[in-house]
This record gives C-alpha cells, sequence and structure tokens, in this order.
C-alpha cells in the first residue's frame, strides 16, 4: 500500500461512524424521553402549573405540557386547555388542593358527558373561596389525574356528541356517590320520561310503609323536561355519620335536597331512641314507584323499628 493513502473500506467507515453513533445515541434518548413521559409529574408541579394558570388566564400554556401523551392531540376539545389572559386574577389568594381516590360513582357521571380513552384513578381538587362584597362564594375544580407512585399526567374527557348526551338523559338512571364536599353522600336519581309522574321524598317507617314526614311538601313535584332529576344528599361536612343526637338527646337528621325548582336543606328528627345501624342504599332502583335511598335501625319505646328515607313517584 503506497504511504498516505486509505483503503477504501477505511474511509467508509469514516464516513458511516459519526452517522452510527448519532443513530445510537438518538436510540438511547428516545426510551430515556418516553420512559420519563410515562413517569408522570409529581403533583407539587401539576398543583403549581394549575395555580400559575388560575393567577395569570394562561390555562393551555401551564397545563398542556402536563396532559397525557395519548391526549395531547385532543386538547383543543376541553376548555380547560385556553388561555384566558382576559380571566386573569393575579391577586386571588392560591386555592387549597388536596389528591383524593376517585368517589364512588363519579367515573360513571363523568361517562354520561364524556368518553374517557384514559380512565383517571386519581384527582387533584382545587377548592377556592372568593369575598365580592356580602357575598362569599366557595367552588371546587377537579383536575383528573393518571398515575401512580407519586407521578402523574392529567388526564380528561372528549365530550360525547349532543345526540348522545340527549339519548342518556332520556334513560333512567338511578345513581349513588359520595365524595368530601358540603355533603358525603348523593343520590342522583334521572327519571325516565313520563309526563303523568311527580315525585316525592319522604321519611317512612319501613315496615308499615306509614309517611312520618314528607320532605319535599304536601304536593309531589313535576320534574320539567329539561332535567327530570332528583338530588338527595345526606351526612353533612363535618360530620361522622349521618345522625346525631341532639343537646336534647333526640336523634336527629340533616339532609338537602333538589327536585325540580324546589331545593332546600333542613333537618329531620327520627322517633327512635337510639341508631342501631345505618345503611344508605348504594344501587338504588324502583320497586313498584318506591326507591328506598337510606335506612336507619333503632328502637322505639323498647321495641326494634326500621325507617327509611324513599323516593315515590305519584301518577
Amino acid at each position: 500500500m503506497t504511504v498516505g493513502m486509505q483503503s477504501p473500506t477505511l474511509r467508509v467507515l469514516r464516513v458511516l461512524l459519526p452517522a452510527m453513533v448519532a443513530l445510537a445515541l438518538a436510540a438511547c434518548s428516545r426510551p430515556n424521553q418516553e420512559a420519563a413521559v410515562r413517569a408522570g409529574h409529581p403533583i407539587d408541579t401539576i398543583a403549581a402549573a394549575y395555580i400559575a394558570a388560575n393567577r395569570d388566564g394562561l390555562f393551555a400554556t401551564h397545563l398542556a405540557p402536563l396532559v397525557h401523551p395519548e391526549l395531547v392531540g385532543s386538547t383543543s376539545q376541553n376548555w380547560l386547555f385556553t388561555d384566558k389572559p382576559e380571566s386573569a386574577r393575579p391577586d386571588t389568594e392560591p386555592p387549597a388542593y388536596e389528591l383524593r381516590d376517585l368517589a364512588q360513582g363519579e367515573i360513571g357521571r363523568l361517562r354520561t358527558v364524556f368518553e374517557l380513552p384514559i380512565e383517571p384513578n386519581k384527582v387533584i381538587e382545587f377548592t377556592q373561596t372568593r369575598t365580592e362584597g356580602a357575598t362569599k362564594t366557595t367552588s371546587r375544580i377537579p383536575l383528573y389525574l393518571r398515575g401512580e407512585a407519586g407521578a402523574f399526567s392529567i388526564v380528561f374527557g372528549v365530550p360525547k356528541s349532543r345526540e348522545e348526551i340527549d339519548a342518556a338523559r332520556n334513560r333512567e338512571s338511578l345513581r349513588f356517590y359520595e365524595d368530601n364536599g358540603l355533603w358525603a353522600q348523593h343520590w342522583e336519581l334521572q327519571m325516565a320520561p313520563d309526563s303523568a309522574a311527580a315525585y316525592s321524598l319522604a321519611l317512612i317507617d319501613a315496615a308499615s310503609g306509614d309517611t312520618l314526614d314528607t320532605l319535599t311538601g304536601p304536593e309531589p313535584v313535576k320534574l320539567p323536561d329539561t332535567r327530570r332529576v332528583v338530588n338527595f344528599h345526606l351526612q353533612a361536612k363535618g360530620m361522622s355519620a349521618a345522625h346525631e343526637t341532639t343537646a336534647q338527646g333526640a336523634i336527629s337528621v340533616p339532609y338537602a335536597y333538589q327536585a325540580g325548582a324546589s331545593a332546600t336543606s333542613a333537618s329531620v328528627t327520627l322517633p327512635l331512641a337510639k341508631v342501631t345501624a345505618y345503611t344508605p342504599n348504594r344501587t338504588p332502583v324502583f320497586v313498584g314507584d318506591l326507591v328506598t335511598l337510606a335506612t336507619f335501625e333503632g328502637e322505639h319505646e323498647g321495641t326494634p323499628r326500621t325507617l327509611a328515607f324513599v323516593l315515590r313517584r305519584v301518577k
């Protein structure tokens, strides 16, 4: 071989070597990047992003980078991922937040309006209290998450079509769920179309069926066609149980409901000396024209007695 000359093979290797190294580095870095995406983000990072967005209105800017990779292309379909600088509140007190499990029935409620390509398994919930003049309002905003071991990505539902939502609202849906809001236990009772039906909430003696108290008033409530829903709530915030004993020794049950244009929160006294068992009905169904929502077992004048909160359908 003449000195100073290179073989063709050596020249080819020198040309290919940098490209091969670059490909190898890219191959190594890509799994690392994908692993980082899969690993998600700490809760504090997600909370800080939401708080920043709440201050400057730039929700897409702060939150879109934290979205699950399979949903990145769908952010335009969710109002949350829109920059709205006109809604900035730079002087607002940062909301409190907590990481919680999904409440019973929460996924079901989401599915009535949304398709869920990635089903959430945790929720970070923000609670914001604002005072304007003499009015104080408290709002709770949930961000749904998917992840584990302290690393999460934001997930969200893709809205169903109006036709699908309307069809769902024309079906009867009786649902129980729990959360950590103003009330712990909720019954959301969506009625099938029935122009002749009206509804009432009552406390009854379970054995005889006798009405002890009609919570919705003397006349059954007609529900509007646009929202045929009765909501009933037990166990007020701060209570460890659905009932409490007053200073006078009475058994009191605070409750709230909304049925059509009627809504109230109050309490009812149970004709029991003591409560020995309380059972919320987690799978409410109509039996004839009656749905049992919850039962209280106890004693009255030395005799066992069971009382029940019920929804009645009247035609």
